[in-house]
């Protein structure tokens, strides 16, 4: 079993104190001569011993306490109360039972002999920790290394307490040299007692408590030196002259002390208030630059910079006004009501605008005719909060008394509002921040959505030859293609553009997608499938929003395509070398749901020819855009189409989105790029084309 060496110490320290304690106890009660020196030396020899042990103990709890000022001076003073009640006791022991020298008290019972050996203990225990606490106290807050200065008091302290001896009548030829000694150590006291370095770093409240526990302590060391002065303590004296004399000096260095710690409290009094108010404007600046560094709402950091205002500025009030321009609404308003500080507010606006470009204080001069506008103002200050160049609000700070802000104020003010500007900029940023991540999620969910609603897998045709390619933009709008099975062994087909951006569109899109899906079921009419679309659409769609659509049907059987278009771009067909416009009349589903719509759309059947080439696509390719912001174009397409013609479907599909890329390449992609291409192949062998995605 290991003991560790703070075990080992507090075993030592243990036992010197037992040890001490049980020597004196011997000693006061052998049958000695108590007034030879030999016995008077050994004596102080053990009370030395002991109270270097009791020291010992005592530094080792005020490890654990708190070693605030104002609570050591609050145990300073309940000791000088113990060694009141101690000293009051023993006289009234002494005098009770005619106790005059050591001779009555050794032919005296065993229980006044234990009570008086016990009150030396206890004196020399109560005294030991005066000194100690005093100790703590003195190097409080001290800058300057005054370790000499005090050891040598402490030296000298010991060495009148242990000469005090040459007091008795048997030692008056040396007895000049404890007086000495005694002198030079009120000389020490006195000198260091002028060492106080903590009262400067006291409030007014507690100053003013310290000037009542200074008080307390002088008037109970002045009773306990001219208790221990007087005669029914000779006896105390003789029993132990180094602990009698140890007393008085802790009684007069209670004096010394705590008379010039009572002056100097005293005279720092006055300035007491611009101390406080200097401190809490450090802690407030300090507490305000860790905000800046911290995530807090607009609306909380407004409550927080008012409340601080109050200190910072010394204002009886304070408020802020939110954006670049005054207005009568004030944003956290302390200590004033909403409406006072919106009057107060407006009548800056009409005396200095409502862009005030700096710091002014105003004066009112009029008062309010609403009786609600009960408070009373004598100035007012404002600051621009201002932060790289733009105005964030204003700070408002308001004083009911007639006291223009001095210079120090003013120069807090402008500090602190330098804090804020900048505390509201990080909280403005915060937001903005916040809004983008939420818009960056609702994107992700709109792409998610379009991902789901293009299909995977393109069906395989005998008689045609099928590409579609989709590329989103990153702002994600709403384009659409799909493929059905239709009676009589028909393929519909559909390419749509949902107006407007993000999840609405998408979410748009994905009804839009599952109605066509549906109706392709139940109709084989492209037209009659549009009109009953819009329809169903119209409890859907906003006067904001609208579908543009095309919707084939392809008979393999005739070799036949019909086509309606709901206000969506012309479709190309390339025959023979030449590329063409197709362009079915009708307007875009949820433009009108009445019979103009039905009656606007035009269905048309086409008769397909070897080698004849559809192409559907959505705006995101003619109106792709170059560093010139100069759109791809219907031409463009064409020619592309025309000169690649000879190309399998799906290479003309990426040769054609290869050439946008290039022309764009520069800018950036704002909307969806659709693109479908059918290639009529009579004989074409059946295959299976896989939808691809750039």
């Amino acid at each position: 079993m290991q003991v560790s060496v703070q075990e080992i110490l507090k075993s030592i320290r243990a036992q010197i104190l037992f040890a001490g304690i049980l020597g004196l106890l011997i000693l006061q009660f052998l049958p000695l001569d108590r007034s030879a020196f030999f016995v008077i030396l050994l004596s102080d020899v053990l009370i030395l011993i002991l109270g270097y042990a009791f020291t010992l103990n005592i530094l080792i709890i005020l490890k654990r306490m708190s070693k605030k000022p104002i609570e050591l001076v609050q145990y300073i003073l309940f000791l000088s109360v113990a060694l009141f009640v101690l000293l009051f006791l023993e006289g009234k022991l002494v005098s009770g039972s005619g106790l005059k020298s050591i001779e009555n008290l050794q032919s005296s019972g065993l229980v006044l002999r234990s009570i008086h050996f016990t009150s030396g203990i206890l004196l020399l225990f109560a005294s030991g920790t005066w000194f100690v606490m005093q100790s703590e106290l003195f190097f409080l807050k001290q800058r300057r290394n005054l370790k000499t200065y005090y050891q040598a008091m402490l030296v000298f302290i010991l060495l009148s307490a242990l000469t005090a001896v040459l007091n008795l009548p048997q030692f008056d030829d040396y007895q000049f040299i404890h007086i000495a000694l005694f002198v030079n150590t009120i000389i020490l006291i006195t000198i260091n007692s002028f060492r106080i370095a903590w009262i400067a770093f006291l409030d007014k409240a507690e100053k003013k408590r310290l000037l009542l526990l200074s008080v307390g302590i002088i008037v109970l060391s002045v009773i306990n030196l001219v208790r221990l002065s007087a005669d029914e303590h000779q006896l105390l004296e003789q029993f132990s002259p180094s602990v009698y004399l140890f007393g008085m000096l802790i009684s007069i260095y209670g004096i010394v002390y705590f008379g010039f710690l009572f002056f100097t409290t005293l005279f720092h009094l006055p300035t007491a208030e611009a101390f406080d108010r200097k401190t809490k404007e450090i802690s407030s600046m300090q507490y305000f630059s860790r905000l800046i560094n911290q995530a807090l709402d607009p609306g909380e950091l407004s409550e927080t910079a008012s409340e601080l205002a109050l200190t910072v500025c010394g204002a009886d009030a304070a408020w802020l006004i939110t954006g670049e321009q005054l207005h009568s609404v004030p944003v956290a308003p302390k200590n004033i009501r909403r409406n006072s500080a919106g009057w107060l507010t407006t009548q800056i606006m009409n005396r200095y605008g409502t862009r005030p470009a700096g710091t002014l204080f105003y004066h009112p001069t009029v008062t309010s005719s609403d009786e609600s506008v009960e408070e009373k103002f004598q100035f007012v200050a404002v600051r621009p909060l201002k932060s790289h160049s733009r105005i964030n609000g204003y700070l408002f700070t308001a004083r009911k008394a007639n006291l223009p802000y001095d210079s120090e104020e003013i120069s807090a003010f402008d500090t602190f509002s330098d804090y804020l500007s900048i505390a509201l900029e990080n909280s403005h940023l915060l937001s903005e921040s916040i809004e983008k991540e939420r818009l960056e999620r609702e994107l992700d969910v709109a792409r998610e959505i379009q991902k789901k609603l293009i299909p995977a897998v393109l069906p395989s045709l005998d008689s045609m030859e099928l590409s579609a390619l989709f590329i989103p933009a990153f702002e994600v709008g709403g384009d659409y293609y799909d493929f059905f099975e239709l009676g009589g062994g028909n393929t519909g087909f559909v390419i749509a553009d949902v107006s407007g951006k993000g999840i609405s569109a998408a979410f748009i899109m994905a009804e839009t997608r599952g109605i066509f899906a549906s109706l392709s079921r139940m109709t084989d009419s492209p037209k009659n499938l549009m009109i009953m679309t819009n329809q169903i659409l119209r409890r859907s769609l906003d006067r904001k929003h609208f579908v543009t659509a095309v919707f084939g049907s392809i008979c393999h059987q005739r070799n036949e395509i019909k086509i309606v278009r709901a206000g969506h771009l012309p479709v190309l067909r390339l025959r023979e070398g030449l590329v063409e416009e197709i362009t079915p009349g009708g307007i875009g589903l949820g433009l009108h749901f009445g019979e103009l719509f039905s009656s606007s759309l035009e269905e048309i059947t086409l008769e397909l020819k070897e080698d004849d080439v559809f192409i559907f696509f959505t705006d995101g390719i003619t109106e792709a855009k170059n560093g010139n912001m100069e759109d791809f174009g219907m031409d463009a397409l064409k020619d592309i189409i025309k000169n690649n013609q000879k190309l399998p479907a799906e290479d003309l599909a990426k040769k054609i989105i290869h050439e946008v890329t290039l022309f764009s390449e520069s800018g950036t992609q704002h909307d969806d790029i659709t693109l479908m291409i059918l290639r009529w192949r009579k004989n074409l062998l059946s295959e299976t084309t896989h939808h691809g995605g750039i």
